[in-house]
């Protein structure tokens, strides 16, 4: 249930195609319609993604796909984050970015070199953030195996029998429901007992 005192925009827009300006524009809108006196804090999460195309790696010959990906996964992240820096510095003595990671992106897994390597890339983009803007609280956050459409588009669609079998076995018993794992996240936020720039997965904290 959302807090009645809380008020909730929603803007759509196309991530394969990023753009500063567009950011920008929708920024400018939220500020100019909430009154900004008194904000301790600005916080933004980036959870925004896709899987990918769940093939091994000598089959990852579509350059299109792979510069779609790209420009869904970590260019448009890296652009965004940029305009809210910008847009919400100046208001909010407080910064919070929180990237949603994936112990993909740390450890090889067969078929998910399109996504691991884009969970690599925007980790490591917000770990140099983290170094180059120390007054930035950062937060690199793994969720752990949560039951969402990815987890069925991997047991449905990665060209391993394995990882279909291994994804299937987890959901069947040890997968975590999006609750749990954003409730794990907000208490690690709360808690701040994390580095800036740290990841931290949802078992680290059991």
């Amino acid at each position: 249930m959302v807090d009645k005192s809380i008020t909730v925009q929603t803007y759509a827009l196309d991530l394969l195609k990023p753009e500063a300006i567009e950011f920008n524009n929708i920024f400018e809108k939220i500020l100019a319609s909430v009154d900004t006196a008194g904000i301790e804090f600005g916080l933004i999460f980036h959870n925004a993604g896709h899987i990918g195309t769940l093939k091994q790696t000598t089959d990852l010959t579509d350059l299109k796909a792979w510069r779609e990906y790209y420009d869904l996964n970590l260019f448009s992240v890296s652009l965004l984050n940029s305009v809210f820096i910008k847009q919400i510095r100046p208001i909010a003595p407080q910064l919070v970015v929180v990237n949603i990671t994936s112990l993909c992106g740390r450890s090889p897994t067969v078929n998910l070199a399109m996504y691991g390597s884009g969970k690599a890339a925007r980790e490591l983009f917000f770990k140099v953030l983290a170094i180059e803007e120390p007054k930035i609280i950062v937060l690199n956050y793994s969720p752990g195996p949560v039951d969402t459409d990815m987890f069925d588009s991997i047991i449905n669609e990665a060209q391993s029998e394995v990882l279909k079998k291994s994804f299937k076995e987890v959901k069947e018993t040890t997968v975590l429901t999006t609750e749990q794992t954003v409730n794990k996240m907000l208490e690690i936020l709360e808690n701040g007992d994390f580095k800036t720039g740290d990841t931290v997965d949802y078992y680290d904290r059991i």
